[in-house]
């Protein structure tokens, strides 16, 4: 039984960090961007119900630099409507639900914009979007 418990476990954590899908949990699809030492994954999870949620995770790698990063979104509408994050989202390593207020597209452009002590701040762009 211990082995069964350990071999699902394993099998959901593949699952999730490939961005595989299960039509009882939903789905889940990470894009992953980098400058100078930095990295920024943004997530997009989709529920059974096919509602959007949205998850980002920074790495600052061997960079100074503080909380004080930048997400900023586009979101694929007509007309076209965007959000600027509170200038302190955490360099951790760790995902973290980013609160839209309701907005939630697929696709959708991420701006990240690092967090970099005493020094001009890099930045990578990209555009997520695929089958959650």
């Amino acid at each position: 039984m211990k082995r069964t418990l350990i071999t699902i476990a394993v099998f959901i954590s593949a699952l999730v960090v490939s961005g595989g899908s299960d039509p009882a949990m939903g789905a889940v699809l990470d894009k992953s961007c980098s400058a100078s030492g930095f990295t920024g994954t943004f997530r997009i999870s989709s529920s059974a119900t096919h509602q959007l949620s949205y998850y980002y995770k920074i790495t600052k790698g061997s960079n100074p630099g503080g909380n004080h990063a930048n997400i900023n979104l586009t979101f694929s509408t007509e007309p076209v409507l965007t959000y600027q994050s509170p200038d302190s989202m955490l360099q951790d390593g760790v995902f973290h639900y980013l609160n839209t207020g309701g907005l939630a597209t697929n696709p959708v452009g991420v701006q990240f914009i690092f967090d970099l002590s005493g020094a001009s701040d890099p930045r990578c762009t990209m555009w997520v979007s695929g089958v959650v």
